[in-house]
This record gives structure tokens, sequence and C-alpha cells, in this order.
């Protein structure tokens, strides 16, 4: 017999998500992430406006970039005239040891991801409020990568996942990927 009870997800209490799940139920919200690598400016904040996302949540470590318009103030400036809320917290980026023993391995690891998932855990503040932002209005998580897989915004996405019970599409410049 299903009961209200028996439709919630068994997740580990973890902050108020029982609230979350409900919030995020009653209004169809979205959790996307998204790279910025190979995209102009107009291309990303079209292809954000596209996917009705209203934040984006820039989760590098240094939100600096060589690539005009990615950093952090023309990004935010951006977002605003397009109608969409910027926000940003280096907790949730890769911190610059893990960023050295990624760029020495070439690559994202099982290990370095183990590693960062650790770390992660550990940001509780930041991951609560990505957590209760993600609930509550359509958000993507930035990063440089074009690829999620060999970013980590693929566990910041997973960790909002297992909180909100939310499913994650990932936006790439040639197609969406659930």
């Amino acid at each position: 017999m299903l009961t209200a009870n028996s439709l919630i997800p068994r997740l580990p209490p973890t902050g108020n998500w029982l609230n979350l799940c409900l919030v995020s139920r009653r209004r169809k919200i979205s959790l996307f992430t998204a790279g910025y690598e190979g995209l102009s400016l107009p291309d990303f904040l079209r292809q954000l406006k596209a996917a009705s996302v209203e934040v984006l949540f820039d989760i590098r470590y240094r939100p600096q970039s060589r690539k005009p318009g990615f950093s952090k103030n023309k990004l935010a400036a951006a977002c605003k005239r397009r109608g969409i809320r910027y926000l940003h917290d280096p907790k949730l980026g890769t911190p610059p040891d893990q960023m050295a023993a990624m760029k020495e391995a070439g690559e994202y690891t099982p290990q370095i991801f183990k590693r960062y998932r650790r770390f992660l855990l550990k940001q509780v503040e930041s991951l609560q409020t990505v957590v209760d932002v993600a609930s509550k209005e359509n958000t993507c998580l930035l990063c440089y990568e074009r690829d999620y897989s060999t970013c980590h915004r693929k566990i910041v996405a997973e960790e909002i996942t297992l909180r909100t019970g939310l499913p994650v599409t990932h936006l790439r410049a040639e197609e969406i990927v659930r």
C-alpha cells in the first residue's frame, strides 16, 4: 500500500531535506550544470535562458577566466542584464592542492574525485546554501570544463540530488545530457 511516507525518498537526514524535497516538488524545479569551455559569453547566456535558468551558481575556487566575460564581476553583470541571479562560493571549488594533483594526473581520477567529495562534505554551510538555492529556483552550477564527467561540478550536483531528489541536466554546447 502506498502512503505519503512511502513516496518520500529514504535519504540520510541532512539539514531540512524533507522540506526541500517538498518545495521542489510543488513547483517544477530543475538543477543544471554547465561548463563554458568553447562558448562565447552570448552563446553561454542564451543556453542558460533557453533552459530557464534563474540562478547561475559559480562553484569555481577562483572565479577568474582568460576567456572574455567569464570572470566574476563581468559574468555577474551580464547575468543581471539577462535576469539571471549570479552567486559564487569558492568553498565549493576545487582547492589548490587538489587542482595541482589533477593537473599532474592530466585529468580528474577516481581518487581525486573521492578526495574532492571528502573535502566538499566538510563544507557544510556552503553545501547547505547551494542545496537551499537549488531547491527553490532553477539553478545551474558553473565551472569551466565542457564535459561534466571531468569536472568537480558532477560531485556537487550528485550531493544536491542526494539531498533534494532533483534530477540533474548537464548543459553542453552541442547537447543536453541527463
